[in-house]
């Protein structure tokens, strides 16, 4: 099993770079669209609330916001902030989560906001300088953030973090997992600015507050897992369960980290 997942990860994060790198940015737009789409088509046989009508309805919906936000891309800022704080108020839901069942409706509706912003996001990293490579960046952020608390939670994990919605994670796996992304901007960050080093300061604390951003990503897609009642959004990808499964975490660093690279660090 953790043969298959190092193995999946390799390959995914491999097929992402390539992408990013060699596909001009409208390319790449459409294939993110397509990965939002088949989510949702996960998280619509998950959830049922459509029943089979969910399958062709979620996807189609997903398609149609994407491309009306991309229409829509001068108000791009305003959009990472419509993000931003629809994950600030998912971070209270995931909160509360113990004590209290989010409304079904929320379901439905973070379905469709949380990919499609996701999606508009990461597509609109490539129009700005050097943006593939700040697309590169997220990547690597969610994959060290996932990878260290993964294994750091195998290793040291006795407290956990929040059984209620996911009994497997601890604490001191989250935070195995913000020492190594802290530790990774710091080296990337000298190596970008080399001796300006308030602005290696900040763009460290960027992917610290992102990686914590990536923490709640998770929980709330295993969140809407629990109450759905299945362990896995879909089995698409060995070791790691559906396509859901493996970008829960950079569907909430997406529009939060766009957010802070194009006002704070270009």
């Amino acid at each position: 099993m953790l043969k298959q997942r190092i193995i999946t990860g390799f390959v995914v994060v491999l097929a992402l770079f390539s992408g990013v790198y060699f596909l001009p940015p409208l390319w790449f737009f459409i294939v993110l669209i397509a990965i939002g789409a088949a989510a949702s088509v996960e998280w619509a046989k998950m959830s049922q609330s459509m029943g089979k009508l969910g399958v062709a309805v979620y996807p189609c919906v997903v398609i149609a916001l994407s491309l009306a936000l991309y229409y829509f891309r001068d108000f791009a800022i305003l959009l990472y902030l419509v993000g931003t704080a629809l994950w600030l108020a998912l971070t209270v839901v995931v909160i509360n989560a113990a004590t209290k069942r989010p409304p079904n409706w929320l379901t439905e509706f973070s379905a469709f906001a949380i990919i499609t912003l996701a999606v508009f996001s990461m597509a609109q990293l490539l129009a700005i300088p050097n943006g593939k490579y700040w697309l590169m960046g997220m990547i690597i952020l969610v994959g060290v953030a996932d990878s260290a608390a993964f294994f750091a939670g195998r290793r040291f994990g006795k407290s956990k973090l929040a059984p209620h919605i996911s009994p497997g994670k601890t604490r001191e796996g989250l935070i195995g997992g913000l020492l190594a992304v802290w530790a990774v901007a710091l080296i990337c960050g000298v190596l970008i600015w080399s001796e300006d080093y308030s602005q290696i300061f900040v763009f460290a604390l960027i992917f610290l507050v992102c990686a914590l951003f990536s923490v709640v990503g998770d929980l709330y897609l295993s969140l809407q897992k629990r109450i759905c009642g299945v362990k896995d959004s879909g089995s698409i990808l060995p070791g790691h369960g559906g396509i859901l499964d493996r970008i829960d975490s950079a569907l909430a660093v997406a529009p939060v980290y766009t957010l802070f690279v194009t006002t704070i660090l270009t």
